[in-house]
């Protein structure tokens, strides 16, 4: 519809005052119609209204949502308080979801030859043509055409990540509210607790912004992330860090501290650590089924991505199936191959080890 206003609008057509005004009242009324449902008014309030009644498939005016995305990107800081600002990726994320819907379902057309034939060989008019022609129909001066003129158109057309303040060697940050004492792992990225407006700031319950391992923090945890959270952390993800990074704090996060306190493992593996790394293998696998564009050309990121999943599955972990359906994931979505194929049948060969084999789980700990 934009496409056809926009032919209208041209100089060599929106200068037809009197043939125009010489359209039978039904066309004019059609016309009028058209341009009140793709007013900018409002920012498109009228076009909108019009969208939502309609049914897949349809093609929605793009240009609408490049404007939404300007806005958004002009109208808000990447950073909050020097955190990254989840609410922006949030509302960037809000706007692609809405441009994806209407790619779910085709168009069911038939070729029809006699039009099919007309597109392909009508004329292509220059604007000077086109103007040519515009003058004959009428003339300069608005004197009313002479003669009838058939008139055509054819349409056309980083890492803003930001290093929270380093902890102070608070050793409390050790210490875990349900588990004691955790075992103190150098550079490990999620000792620091919630501190709102220094790694994270929420509204109204609702994350506004946060650093990167806060985020992933909350991707990764049971409970506190959703599908919404994930979509809008995949899509936008490039705008504030890179695949590298994300994939480094979520091994990170599956090789967490534990407890020093012997008596608390079986409970924290149980309530914590099997379901983070459970979410975490199914974070994983969902990124690449959903956006594997993300790996392709990051040759890098993709070898220590089948490392990781490859010693999980050699070493028997608990979730070898998922690990598989990443392997089979990586190989038809990117394209890539294990670089060692033999640890396919190693990892057949080793054991399941037993969910209350403690000395197992330390084995694929250590793997890990």
């Amino acid at each position: 519809m934009m496409e056809i206003l926009s032919g209208l609008q041209a100089s060599a057509v929106y200068r037809l005052k009197h043939t125009m005004a010489s359209l039978p009242k039904s066309h004019s009324k059609v016309l009028e119609e058209m341009h009140t449902i793709m007013s900018q008014a409002g920012n498109y309030r009228s076009f909108r209204a019009k969208l939502k009644e309609c049914n897949p498939p349809c093609i929605p005016y793009l240009g609408m949502y490049l404007t939404d995305l300007t806005f958004i990107e002009d109208g808000n800081t990447d950073l909050h308080k020097g955190l990254i600002s989840f609410y922006k990726r949030r509302l960037v994320s809000t706007v692609i979801r809405d441009i994806q819907q209407y790619q779910q379902k085709p168009y069911c057309l038939e070729t029809v030859g006699m039009i099919r034939e007309y597109l392909l060989k009508v004329k292509y008019l220059s604007d000077d043509e086109q103007y040519k022609l515009s003058l004959q129909r009428e003339a300069r001066g608005g004197a009313p055409p002479k003669e009838e003129t058939k008139l055509r158109k054819q349409a056309t057309s980083g890492n803003i990540f930001k290093t929270p303040k380093k902890a102070k060697d608070n050793k409390s940050v050790l210490l875990d509210p349900e588990y004691g004492e955790l075992f103190y792992i150098d550079g490990y990225k999620f000792y620091e607790r919630d501190t709102p407006d220094v790694n994270v700031v929420l509204r109204d319950s609702v994350l506004v912004a946060a650093t990167l391992p806060k985020l992933v923090e909350r991707l990764t945890d049971k409970g506190t992330g959703d599908a919404a959270f994930m979509n809008t952390f995949f899509m936008t993800l490039r705008l504030f860090t890179t695949p590298s990074d994300v994939l480094g704090l979520f091994i990170m996060r599956f090789n967490m501290p534990k407890p020093k306190n012997h008596k608390m493992m079986e409970r924290f593996y149980a309530e914590r650590l099997d379901p983070t790394r459970n979410n975490i293998l199914a974070l994983v696998r969902q990124w690449i089924s959903s956006y594997a564009a993300d790996f392709r050309n990051e040759s890098k990121v993709v070898a220590k991505l089948m490392d990781f999943v490859q010693t999980l599955k050699a070493t028997g972990a608990a979730a070898a199936r998922t690990c598989e359906q990443i392997m089979t994931l990586i190989s038809t979505r990117i394209g890539a191959r294990p670089a060692h194929e033999h640890l396919r049948t190693v990892g057949d060969r080793i054991a399941r080890p037993s969910l209350d084999d403690e000395s197992g789980r330390r084995g694929v700990d250590q793997a890990a």
